[in-house]
Formats: C-alpha cells, sequence, structure tokens
C-alpha cells in the first residue's frame, strides 16, 4: 500500500461532494493539522502536513483521528483514574485514623492533625486530577478551526480551574478553624454550583467522545449517570440551603442556671435536660448546673432528612457508576489510539 496516498473507499468518496474537477467542493478540515481540504484531490495530501486527504474524509471517528491526540486523551484519563484511585484509598485512611483517635480519647489534635495532612494531599491530587482533565480535553487538530464559543470541552476546562481554587480556599479552614467560617461557607455554595455544571459539561463531553468511538451503548450509560448525578447534587444543594435557611430561626442559646439549682422552667413543648459541668475557680472545682430545652424538630425536617439520604444513596449509585464509565472510556481510547496507529500513514517530510 502506498503510504503517502491513501485512497478512500468508494463508500466514503460517494458521500463527499465534489466539483467538476473531481476536488472537494466542501469544507472539511484536515485530521492531523486542521486545514481546509477543499478544492484537493481526494488522492492527494494535506498541502500543510503531507497528511492524506483520504484520511480525513472517513468522518471523525477516533480510529481515523490522530493517534498521537487519541493518546493523548486516553493518558488524560490515567491521571484521572489515579486521582480517584487515591482519594478513595487517603479518605478510608483518614476515617479509620479520626476513629482511632476518637477511640482513644484524643479528639483535641482532630482539627489539625491528622485532617491537615490528608487535607494537603488532596491538594497535591487535584492538581493531578487537573492535569487529567487538560489532557483529555485536548483540541482535536481537525476540528481546532470549527470550534468556537463555550464548548463543552471549554466547560471542563473551566469548572475544574474553578473547583481546583475552591479546594485552596476551603483547605485553611482546618488550619486557623472558625475565622475562616464565612469564607468557608461561600465557597463550599459556590464549589456546589460549579460541581453540578461541571458533571454536566464532563459527561456532555465524554458522550460526545463515545460516538467517535463509537459506542452507543456507552453513550447511552454517560447520558444516564449525567442526569442522575446532576440531578442528586442539585437536590441535596436545595435541601441543604432550605434546611439551614428554615431551622437558623429556630436555634435558641442555652439556659444557664445559677449554682444550686438543678433545672429551669421548661418552655411549652420543649423537654429539659440538666448538663453538669465543672469550672475550676481559685477555691477550687466547683459544679455548675445548666439545663438546656432543645425545642422538638418540625416534621418537614424529618422530611428534609429523609430526602437527603434517598438523594445520598442515589448520589453513591451514580457515582460509582460513573468510576466504571471512567475505566471503560480509559480502555476504549487506548483500544481507539492503537487502531489510529494500524490506519495512519506516517506524515512524509
Amino acid at each position: 500500500m502506498n503510504r503517502t496516498s491513501a485512497k478512500p473507499s468508494d463508500a466514503v468518496a460517494s458521500r463527499i461532494p465534489l466539483d467538476a474537477a473531481g476536488r472537494v467542493a466542501v469544507s472539511i478540515g484536515c485530521r492531523r493539522c486542521g486545514y481546509d481540504q477543499r478544492g484537493l484531490s481526494p488522492d492527494g495530501a494535506c498541502p500543510e502536513c503531507g497528511t492524506p486527504v483520504g484520511r480525513s474524509l472517513h468522518g471523525d471517528l477516533l480510529r481515523f483521528s490522530d493517534p498521537v491526540w487519541v493518546r493523548r486523551l486516553a493518558s488524560g484519563l490515567n491521571w484521572i483514574a489515579a486521582a480517584v484511585v487515591l482519594r478513595f484509598t487517603i479518605g478510608c485512611l483518614t476515617g479509620g485514623a479520626v476513629g482511632a483517635l476518637a477511640g482513644a480519647g484524643a479528639t483535641a489534635g482532630l482539627t489539625s492533625m491528622p485532617l491537615l495532612l490528608p487535607h494537603g494531599l488532596g491538594i497535591l491530587i487535584g492538581l493531578g486530577s487537573l492535569y487529567g482533565y487538560w489532557k483529555a480535553t485536548t483540541p482535536d487538530p481537525g476540528r481546532v478551526e470549527s470550534e468556537s464559543g463555550l464548548t463543552a470541552r471549554r466547560l471542563v476546562r473551566l469548572t475544574q480551574v474553578l473547583e481546583f481554587c475552591v479546594a485552596l480556599l476551603v483547605a485553611p479552614a482546618f488550619v486557623v478553624g472558625s475565622m475562616l467560617v464565612g469564607i468557608v461557607v461561600a465557597a463550599s455554595t459556590f464549589g456546589t454550583i460549579i460541581s453540578v455544571v461541571g458533571i454536566f459539561a464532563a459527561l456532555t463531553y465524554a458522550r460526545r467522545l463515545a460516538m467517535r468511538i463509537p459506542d452507543e451503548n456507552l453513550a447511552r450509560a454517560t447520558r444516564i449517570v449525567m442526569w442522575g448525578l446532576g440531578i442528586t447534587f442539585s437536590l441535596i444543594a436545595l435541601l441543604s440551603a432550605t434546611a439551614g435557611i428554615l431551622t437558623a430561626g429556630m436555634r435558641t442559646p442555652p439556659t444557664w442556671i445559677a449554682p444550686g439549682t438543678t433545672s429551669a422552667p421548661a418552655r411549652p413543648g420543649a423537654t429539659t435536660m440538666t448538663i453538669r459541668v465543672n469550672v475550676r475557680g481559685q477555691s477550687g472545682p466547683t459544679t455548675v448546673p445548666t439545663a438546656l430545652a432543645p425545642p422538638r424538630p418540625p416534621p418537614w425536617l424529618a422530611a428534609a432528612g429523609l430526602g437527603m439520604a434517598v438523594c445520598g444513596l442515589a448520589t453513591t449509585v451514580f457515582g460509582f457508576w460513573a468510576i466504571w464509565l471512567l475505566f471503560r472510556y480509559r480502555s476504549a481510547l487506548r483500544n481507539a489510539a492503537q487502531s489510529a496507529e494500524q490506519t495512519w500513514a506516517a506524515a512524509p517530510p
């Protein structure tokens, strides 16, 4: 086979409009450099990079795309998959360490260690994940000129950068404590919104790649996970915000009882609980009784809690499904890169 002039099949050529001279009559970007192939012979080569024109007439299937680009996408998914595994591992280790310290009564260090170390590692893992997303959203060299506006690919990059910046703002809370509570709450709320947008953008971009593999089952599963995660995350954010607003006015300060008393008049419909604390003074320990009378939770709060539990379970299911799809995409892109290397001819010097 002549590696410098791969002739397109008759079936492919019949779908490409040609002019009276038998040259390409429509704008089709070169699969390697994006150069417009209009006016070129289907049997010729791209004047910009020397890639056979015939390879640009097969459509945008990944096995006919630039193998270097497809392999770069697969490499990006390797970084993302590694970040997912590391985050899961560190989360399990952190939970075990916190449980061990709590069981030993060492609760004083829970605000700094061991939470500070995994939080720092989380920043490094987030940086690696951001690098993976950046590689996985590398522009297709065959479609650079046709891409304009805020596409799904560009939106993935934007949301990933914003999520990483939010993580940088939230991390100092474990060092300075309550001094940055307002900033942390605002950043977390903003981060939740960005995460929902990022989910839709990333899975929309992934679904388009699935159609270029092509794998309709993978594309269909991606669409289901996209709407599942997007809806459940949105409901969790809505329920959390609503519950926080409605319960803000229900919080009442504790009732402090003078020394020597054992209880306080309970509010209507409330229960009374006595808690004894030791206050060390100059004359020695003194027991000061105090009473707390929390109001009974309203019925809607229980309904909101049930809704949060259901959404949390659904998020877990769709989350594991998304991880499974991530590894499927990783395998599919690696196979597509191998096919592209077999079907592509090396560009002549």
